[in-house]
Protein backbone atom coordinates (compact mmCIF):
# COMPACT_ATOMS: atom_id res chain seq x y z
CA UNK A 1 0.00 0.00 0.00
CA UNK A 2 1.32 3.43 -0.98
CA UNK A 3 1.06 6.39 1.33
CA UNK A 4 0.78 9.74 -0.47
CA UNK A 5 2.50 12.58 1.30
CA UNK A 6 1.22 16.10 0.97
CA UNK A 7 3.49 18.38 -1.06
CA UNK A 8 5.09 21.53 0.33
CA UNK A 9 5.77 24.66 -1.70
CA UNK A 10 7.82 27.72 -0.82
CA UNK A 11 7.59 30.72 -3.10
CA UNK A 12 9.34 34.03 -2.58
CA UNK A 13 10.16 37.13 -4.58
CA UNK A 14 12.16 40.29 -4.18
CA UNK A 15 11.78 43.45 -6.30
CA UNK A 16 13.78 46.58 -6.86
CA UNK A 17 12.27 49.56 -8.61
CA UNK A 18 14.14 52.63 -9.83
CA UNK A 19 12.74 55.82 -11.30
CA UNK A 20 15.23 56.80 -14.04
CA UNK A 21 13.49 60.05 -14.95
CA UNK A 22 9.98 61.44 -14.46
CA UNK A 23 8.64 59.34 -17.37
CA UNK A 24 10.68 56.13 -17.08
CA UNK A 25 10.74 53.44 -14.39
CA UNK A 26 12.67 50.09 -14.32
CA UNK A 27 11.72 47.12 -12.12
CA UNK A 28 13.85 44.02 -11.49
CA UNK A 29 12.25 41.06 -9.70
CA UNK A 30 13.85 37.80 -8.54
CA UNK A 31 11.57 34.79 -8.00
CA UNK A 32 12.46 31.62 -6.10
CA UNK A 33 10.33 28.47 -5.86
CA UNK A 34 11.13 25.28 -3.97
CA UNK A 35 8.79 22.30 -3.73
CA UNK A 36 9.07 18.98 -1.91
CA UNK A 37 6.98 15.83 -2.11
CA UNK A 38 5.53 16.66 -5.52
CA UNK A 39 4.05 13.94 -7.68
CA UNK A 40 6.28 12.35 -10.32
CA UNK A 41 6.01 9.31 -12.58
CA UNK A 42 8.79 6.70 -12.56
CA UNK A 43 9.33 3.73 -14.88
CA UNK A 44 9.98 0.98 -12.33
CA UNK A 45 10.91 -1.49 -15.09
CA UNK A 46 13.49 0.73 -16.81
CA UNK A 47 16.58 -1.03 -18.25
CA UNK A 48 19.41 -1.22 -15.70
CA UNK A 49 23.05 -0.26 -16.15
CA UNK A 50 25.18 -1.22 -19.12
CA UNK A 51 23.56 -4.60 -19.90
CA UNK A 52 20.08 -3.08 -20.38
CA UNK A 53 18.19 -5.84 -18.54
CA UNK A 54 14.82 -4.93 -17.07
CA UNK A 55 14.16 -5.87 -13.40
CA UNK A 56 10.72 -7.36 -14.12
CA UNK A 57 11.59 -8.82 -17.54
CA UNK A 58 11.61 -7.42 -21.07
CA UNK A 59 8.14 -8.82 -21.82
CA UNK A 60 6.58 -6.52 -19.19
CA UNK A 61 7.71 -3.35 -20.99
CA UNK A 62 7.48 0.01 -19.24
CA UNK A 63 5.60 0.07 -15.93
CA UNK A 64 4.80 3.59 -14.73
CA UNK A 65 4.37 4.27 -11.02
CA UNK A 66 3.30 7.55 -9.42
CA UNK A 67 5.40 8.60 -6.44
CA UNK A 68 5.13 11.56 -4.07
CA UNK A 69 8.87 12.11 -3.64
CA UNK A 70 9.53 14.65 -6.40
CA UNK A 71 11.15 18.02 -5.84
CA UNK A 72 11.54 21.24 -7.76
CA UNK A 73 13.79 24.27 -7.47
CA UNK A 74 13.30 27.28 -9.71
CA UNK A 75 15.05 30.65 -9.96
CA UNK A 76 13.93 33.37 -12.36
CA UNK A 77 14.57 37.03 -13.00
CA UNK A 78 12.15 39.50 -14.51
CA UNK A 79 13.04 42.96 -15.84
CA UNK A 80 10.31 45.46 -16.60
CA UNK A 81 10.31 48.96 -18.08
CA UNK A 82 7.37 51.31 -17.70
CA UNK A 83 7.12 54.81 -19.07
CA UNK A 84 5.07 57.42 -20.83
CA UNK A 85 4.03 61.02 -21.09
CA UNK A 86 0.92 62.99 -22.06
CA UNK A 87 0.89 61.37 -25.54
CA UNK A 88 0.98 57.73 -24.44
CA UNK A 89 2.32 55.05 -22.17
CA UNK A 90 4.35 51.89 -22.71
CA UNK A 91 5.18 48.85 -20.66
CA UNK A 92 7.43 45.90 -21.44
CA UNK A 93 8.71 42.93 -19.49
CA UNK A 94 11.42 40.30 -19.98
CA UNK A 95 11.56 37.01 -18.08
Amino acid sequence: MRVWRRGRWLRSSFSLEQQLDPNLKVTVTYYHTRAYRTLRTVNINAPLGINGLRPLGASEGNIQESQSNGRTVSHSLSVGVNGGDQEGHFWTNYN
